[in-house]
């Protein structure tokens, strides 16, 4: 390309500019998002501590002992002291019931997915517990899934049904 004397420099400082205004951006855009996503997932603003300094231990233990409340705490010449006074103090009916979860019918109604396994994992246990034969799919993104049945129609019901509870829900074959 070619250039009329003086204009290459003022492409050069055009270019210069251009890099200049580009990476302030980028800073800004990084720095931002660092912001949104530590306040997000519940990140904790960084504090400096002073190299050598250790909090003394005095006030630690004073400030867990006014957060713990006395009822709370166990007497332990109260708590059960073998296995089996353990095992009376459990009622049968307190067990939850095993949900047989049939993997191979043809739908499936999704209920949700997760980035992470311990949300999905979660969010199944609540379906359980519901009465729902949830389970979690094992790869990334958690798929949280409901045996829908061997037809649609019974797998719609089911999803028409988990709506009506407060769930998303959408019905899809294996």
């Amino acid at each position: 390309m070619r250039f009329l004397p003086g204009q290459e420099e003022g492409a050069l400082k055009f270019v210069a500019l251009l890099l200049i205004v580009s990476l302030a951006a980028v800073y800004a855009g990084f720095r931002i998002g660092n912001t949104f996503f530590a306040r997000r997932m519940g990140g904790e603003e960084t504090v400096e501590v002073e190299e050598g300094t250790v909090p003394p231990e005095e006030d630690f233990e004073e400030d867990v002992m006014e957060q713990t409340e006395d009822e709370d705490l166990i007497d332990l010449e109260e708590a059960p002291e073998t296995e089996e006074d353990i095992q009376e103090g459990i009622e049968e009916d307190d067990a939850p019931e095993d949900i047989e979860i049939d993997r191979e019918a043809n739908f499936l109604v999704q209920v949700g997915a997760f980035g992470y396994e311990e949300s999905a994992e979660e969010k199944a246990e609540e379906l359980r517990e519901n009465g729902y034969p949830a389970f979690v799919s094992s790869r990334e993104p958690y798929r949280v899934q409901v045996v829908g049945g061997d037809t649609r129609e019974e797998a719609e019901e089911l999803a028409d049904q988990l709506i009506e509870e407060g769930y998303e829900a959408f019905v899809h074959g294996q």
